[in-house]
């Protein structure tokens, strides 16, 4: 298997390249799976092929069969038998390939749920140390102390963003956007109507759809974040960031959308004009 890297090659995915291997009447394999490039695999690190391995035999991710509209394999179909063989010579001919989303697509997916995955992902450019390195580049030289990445997803102790600086890369990614033609609701999720950590955030008709923005969550009773603009009837675009330290997650989130709430009424905010897309992110991959 040539993997690339890809982040959003998950369970379901692996069952559509299997499922197609069937149509192609291939049922067994003479060896085991060998890896060349980077391999991440529902969202871990696979470099050896392993968690990719049980899955195809049926041995894990039982519940994403539904996903794909299919039942669970009860009796061995459609699932790969790795027989115990000395590996043969691997075929020049491609038999199956699954090609990832578009980026935005996988960007928004990933920010909506906060996945940690944006770490693995962050090798591709040269890990934190770059990402660090192009966010300082693009937001005033007198910021550059207020930003220290050592984990791309944003996790562990050392991380550092000062409220002016995450605003400061909100309004940079709004500019990189429009230039595309696009909105931050193209990457970043809506509260109470995209998929993850904003879904149920102020939910209710008045202020849902109101913010776009990003959380962030760091142990139980760490750190609570959360960044955002809003579009407002008497100021234009309106960007916030809020950050409650040692004080219990929900409590945290109690208190953000209190301040929310009336920062969204004092500027008479009105929700984005965005519809969520209703295709799952599987979907929008292409196996052929």
């Amino acid at each position: 298997m040539r993997a690339t890297g890809d982040p959003f090659f998950t369970f379901e995915n692996a069952f559509l390249m299997l499922r197609k291997l069937n149509d192609l009447r291939l049922h067994e394999v003479k060896g085991d799976i060998r890896v060349e490039g980077p391999l991440i695999f529902n969202w871990k690190a696979d470099p050896e092929g392993r968690r990719l391995k049980r899955a195809l035999e049926g041995l894990d991710g039982g519940e994403a069969w539904r996903s794909i509209g299919m039942p669970h394999p009860q009796s061995g179909a459609l699932t790969l038998r790795f027989l115990a063989a000395r590996p043969q010579q691997t075929a020049s001919d491609m038999l199956v390939q699954n090609r990832s989303p578009p980026l935005t697509t996988m960007v928004k997916a990933l920010n909506g749920y906060s996945n940690n995955v944006f770490h693995l992902l962050s090798d591709r450019i040269g890990g934190p140390q770059a990402v660090e390195a192009i966010v300082r580049q693009h937001l005033p030289s007198t910021f550059s102390s207020e930003v220290i990445i050592t984990n791309a997803a944003g996790a562990g102790e050392s991380n550092r963003l000062s409220p002016r600086a995450a605003v400061a890369i909100l309004w940079e990614l709004r500019k990189k956007m429009r230039k595309f033609g696009k909105d931050l609701p193209a990457v970043l999720p809506v509260n109470g109507l995209d998929a993850g950590t904003l879904k149920i955030r102020l939910s209710d008709p008045r202020y849902r759809g109101c913010i776009v923005g990003k959380t962030g969550t760091f142990g139980s009773v760490g750190a609570s974040a959360l960044v955002g603009v809003l579009r407002s009837g008497k100021y234009g675009h309106v960007a916030f960031a809020i950050l409650n330290s040692k004080v219990p997650v929900p409590e945290a989130k109690r208190r953000q959308d209190a301040f929310l709430r009336a920062l969204i009424d004092a500027t008479e905010a009105k929700p984005w004009d965005y519809a969520p897309e209703q295709k799952s992110i599987f979907e929008e991959a292409q196996v052929n």
